[in-house]
């Protein structure tokens, strides 16, 4: 029972389950070839009804290893459960995520995985482009020997083209079903962009009068 138990109390951030799922199978195989009457012991019965339980939860645990999985997430699973919201993830430990209560929300689990998949699609095409704006300048040129003070067209042309292609990816999270949490910063880009382009096309019209 120590490996067991190991499991059971392990803090979920530690647990390594690939391991897990190599030592559910090496136990299995060795609880099938014990003597007859070691199978009459309570612990035999004990072992294999844990093992039965993580082997029936492993495809759920494994959906939740994946790191796109939030502390929002965790939240909602054990929400879902009835249980109080998490806050802290140091304090998950396998015990925790293989009660009854939560493993009955198996679908619900696994299709909040999925969803929390999209998400971090969506984040990643976030901080894509708002990286790429943040390092953005503005190029000038010399008129008439006043100074450095009117845009560089071609440059300011390119610029006129990534803001483009930015609104239009944002138009597409947008659109998506799981841009959600995502959806008031998503708004405030593209107000901003919108405005980028806005003083942009203006000046250019200065500069050509």
């Amino acid at each position: 029972m120590t490996a067991t138990n190991s499991w059971m109390n392990a803090k979920w951030r530690d647990l390594n389950l690939e391991d897990v799922k190599q030592s559910v199978d090496q136990l299995s195989k060795q609880c099938e070839m014990l003597p007859k009457q070691f199978t009459e012991l309570d612990v035999y019965h004990e072992m294999r009804k844990i093992l039965e339980q993580v082997k029936q939860a492993l495809p759920i645990l494994s959906v939740l290893f994946h790191n796109s999985i939030a502390p929002r997430h965790w939240s909602e699973i054990f929400r879902l459960a009835g249980k109080k919201p998490i806050n802290d993830l140091s304090t998950i430990h396998l015990c925790d995520i293989l009660q009854p209560e939560i493993m009955a929300h198996a679908e619900s689990i696994i299709e909040l995985a999925r969803s929390a998949a999209q998400e971090s699609d969506i984040e990643r095409k976030i901080k894509s482009i708002t990286d790429m704006w943040h390092e953005q300048t503005l190029t000038f040129d010399e008129f008439k020997q006043r100074g450095v003070i009117v845009l560089h067209m071609s440059m300011t042309t390119e610029i006129l083209e990534l803001l483009d292609e930015s609104q239009t990816q944002l138009a597409s999270m947008m659109s998506s079903r799981h841009v959600h949490v995502f959806k008031d910063f998503l708004l405030s880009w593209q107000e901003k962009l919108s405005t980028v382009r806005m003083v942009l096309e203006l000046w250019i019209t200065v500069c050509n009068l």
